[in-house]
């Protein structure tokens, strides 16, 4: 359960981000999975479906273009977790970067940091996994702006990239100007470019002690977190596989072999449980189907519902509203 429990400070920084800007809580979690009121409870598996919706949200309310700029700027260092003191205490920010690729799967499966070598130059891009919620171009803003501001800081405000690029529109005067960089728009990738010379200069009064003890406990977390995404993965390829609604967990425990109560324990250990598994499952599979531009007769089939008044209910239960309505609301954004 630890290695779900890390990503709840994180979350919970970014709701309280949201409320400094003024941005009604309550609106922007209503309905989302894991969410109590105006907060994450810890104890729940953190959705990628229902994090890019908490943005989008936020998105729409505040109208702001450089709200996450703004949000990546002012992030508290608390809410990473067990990766402040790793990157606080590395020999230098090369060597935090390679533990921000390692250990950014603590926090979210929403996307990747890669680093590539290119002569003198480092080019750190970030690539978001495919998902049917696309991620909201302010998440991204939040993310690189809040990477450059972490590692600057580590590095006593000696290191500066060259050029910030970013795939979508954003504000490059005042996003540069926050991270006193040049800053580009539409770029083909988003990244962040340093000087490999930069990054090698040594942090000055790091603890190397503390850094492998506190590298020692996320390699502990690590491990338990990529255990925990194999079995969901598994399971909810099982669901659907085997007729999503229509089927049960005494079906999954015969497949994999795994006596019931194991396997509830199991899952409930990655904050979660089979119910829920199955419901984000059909809703995944509702939301790619009305992208795909096909009907409501074709999903209620291929949900395995065999009445339509049972499909209605649970789709006002996903989504909290009618699937035609949800279809207009579409074609209107």
């Amino acid at each position: 359960m630890k290695n779900i429990a890390i990503g709840s400070p994180w979350i919970n920084a970014v709701l309280r981000g949201f409320c400094a800007l003024g941005l009604d809580l309550k609106v922007i979690t209503k309905d989302l999975p894991g969410f109590n009121g105006i907060e994450f409870n810890f104890e729940q598996r953190l959705d990628i479906g229902a994090t890019r919706e908490l943005w989008h949200r936020a998105q729409t309310l505040s109208q702001d273009p450089l709200m996450g700029a703004k949000m990546g700027l002012a992030g508290s260092y608390r809410a990473i977790g067990v990766l402040a003191p790793i990157i606080w205490h590395s020999e230098n920010a090369l060597d935090a970067i390679k533990s921000i690729i390692r250990y950014q799967p603590l926090h979210g499966d929403g996307g990747l940091f890669r680093c590539h070598h290119i002569q003198d130059t480092v080019q750190c891009s970030y690539e978001p996994r495919d998902h049917v919620v696309p991620p909201s171009p302010h998440q991204i803003q939040a993310l690189i702006v809040g990477t450059v501001s972490l590692l600057n800081n580590a590095s006593h405000h000696s290191l500066i990239p060259y050029l910030v690029g970013f795939k979508d529109k954003v504000d490059e005067k005042e996003i540069g100007s926050m991270l006193q960089t040049t800053v580009i728009s539409e770029h083909s990738d988003t990244c962040i470019y340093y000087k490999l010379d930069d990054l090698k200069r040594p942090f000055i009064g790091r603890d190397l002690y503390l850094y492998k003890l506190t590298k020692a406990y996320a390699e502990e977390l690590l491990s338990t977190k990529i255990q925990g995404i194999e079995l969901i993965s598994e399971v909810k390829q099982f669901i659907r596989l085997n007729g999503f609604s229509k089927v049960n967990i005494e079906q999954l425990s015969n497949k994999l072999a795994i006596p019931i109560r194991g396997l509830q324990s199991s899952i409930s250990e990655q904050g979660t449980s089979f119910r829920l598994l199955k419901e984000e499952t059909c809703k995944e599979t509702a939301m790619e189907h009305f992208k795909n531009g096909k009907s409501i007769d074709a999903l209620i089939g291929l949900l395995g519902y065999s009445e339509a008044s049972a499909f209605y209910r649970a789709f006002k239960n996903w989504f909290g509203t009618t699937p035609k309505e949800y279809l207009r609301h579409r074609i209107l954004k």
